[in-house]
């Protein structure tokens, strides 16, 4: 999972955000009610690119590139994570897998 984590910060570099470039990474996170166990602990500070893919919206991280999770013995390509009340929905296109917020 911590690998998960890692791509999920490299992703959180570059999305857009109506949010103080003050905040601190994990506050990003909360202000979009997502879990801030989806970054690694310690994470320092964070850099927003708008000329970059991926966006992030209340319960919703999209268009995601160059972020992938490796599936038995595949990598795929992570094109979303969706919350949907105490569920962390992450898609790769065709499919998907639900993970419990609490988990986070």
């Amino acid at each position: 999972m911590a690998y998960f984590q890692l791509l999920i910060l490299l992703f959180l570099m570059s999305f857009t955000t109506p949010l103080s470039s003050t905040s601190t990474a994990y506050e990003v996170l909360e202000g979009y009610d997502f879990p801030v166990g989806l970054l690694p602990s310690g994470v320092l500070g964070y850099k927003l690119d708008n000329s970059t893919a991926g966006k992030i919206t209340n319960n919703k991280l999209y268009y995601l590139s160059g972020i992938e999770v490796k599936v038995a013995i595949f990598w795929l390509s992570l094109v979303s994570v969706t919350r949907n009340n105490d569920e962390l929905e992450f898609s790769v296109g065709l499919a998907n897998t639900d993970f419990p917020v609490s988990n986070f």
